[in-house]
């Protein structure tokens, strides 16, 4: 009896310690700085504390996202656990610290850092660290989850002089580029169809002549390029083949620069050198973007372009033969 008493206490001993060494390896606590109040404060940090702890628990154990405890909308459920089938990820930090920042319409506490977990082995799929943007209701609930753009670059339009004097401006393109380019993370097909106009003008690169482009209500005014030209109903049907052929779809910017156009208010070009990986291709090249921000509810590219950034010969593109805002004209 004594014999089995102390299995009994041994195994006791040895479940008290595996649950908390699985607690420690996913518990996250994130404290936010610069609330308006303790009480909002408060609120916010124990709910994205909850929310980093949920994945954390999840890609553990290898199970879909829980949202026991979280307090978070509907939408930004629907777009995270997307974002989850696609590739699971969780985050390695057990104590954070953010500031709580103010935009026109919500809270938002960015830069939480991540490490992707693809549940598969991707063979372009090489850099997972990635950081998050969380976006809060007044009241502190989660209103929205996409990946952000690293800090210096987040901080690299915000001086830059040539996007736009009005701050509030300058941190709706950050946003609207952040939730584009997480779009194709979690192959939402359906935001990514909408955002584009129904007569835009997609490129895709190689060295060659002149775009045919009569009948296009943005085109080219430069002769130095030929490439693949797409209607916005080819590009939505080549890339839903994309993301119905692959587990994996990672995009990622290093780079970004934002013009504003010198003479059609609220038309502005988006450059960035974006990463594309899939489970069996991966390249980096130069995507430029004219968006307009004419109506902030539903911005639309008119224009989309991709270049390698190097050619078949090796050669990298030159900054002057990277598409920007001056290669367009609109009627």
């Amino acid at each position: 009896m004594k014999f089995i008493t102390s299995i009994r206490v041994v195994l006791l001993l040895l479940f008290t310690f595996v649950v908390l060494n699985v607690k420690g390896q996913y518990l996250t606590k994130v404290y936010v700085t610069n609330a308006p109040d303790y009480d909002m404060g408060l609120v916010i940090s124990e709910n994205l504390s909850a929310l980093c702890t949920a994945f954390n628990s999840a890609q553990y154990s290898k199970t879909s996202l829980s949202f026991d405890g979280v307090q978070i909308s509907d939408n930004a459920k629907r777009d995270l656990c997307t974002l989850w089938e696609n590739c699971a990820f969780r985050c390695n930090e057990t104590e954070l610290e953010q500031p709580l920042l103010r935009t026109s319409t919500f809270w938002q506490v960015r830069n939480i850092p991540i490490v992707l977990m693809p549940g598969h082995d991707a063979k372009y799929y090489d850099e997972l660290y990635q950081e998050l943007v969380v976006n809060f209701s007044p009241e502190g609930q989660i209103i929205d989850v996409y990946f952000s753009v690293q800090s210096h670059l987040y901080s690299k339009v915000i001086k830059s002089n040539l996007v736009e004097t009005d701050l509030n401006r300058r941190l709706f393109i950050i946003d609207f580029v952040e939730r584009f380019r997480t779009a194709y993370n979690r192959k939402d097909i359906n935001f990514i169809s909408d955002v584009f106009s129904d007569d835009a003008l997609i490129i895709e690169g190689r060295e060659i002549k002149r775009v045919p482009s009569d009948n296009q209500k943005f085109h080219l005014n430069s002769s130095r390029f030929e490439m693949v030209v797409k209607t916005k109903a080819e590009y939505i049907k080549s890339l839903r083949r994309v993301f119905s052929t692959n587990q994996t779809v990672k995009v990622d910017f290093s780079d970004i620069k934002v013009v504003k156009h010198p003479a059609k208010p609220n038309y502005y070009g988006v450059t960035v050198k974006q990463g594309w990986s899939t489970d069996t291709y991966g390249d980096m090249g130069y995507v430029f973007l004219l968006v307009d921000f004419r109506v902030y509810s539903r911005p639309i590219i008119h224009v989309r372009t991709w270049q390698p950034e190097k050619y078949k010969s090796g050669e990298p593109v030159s900054e002057v033969d990277i598409f920007s805002i001056s290669d367009f004209e609109c009627e």
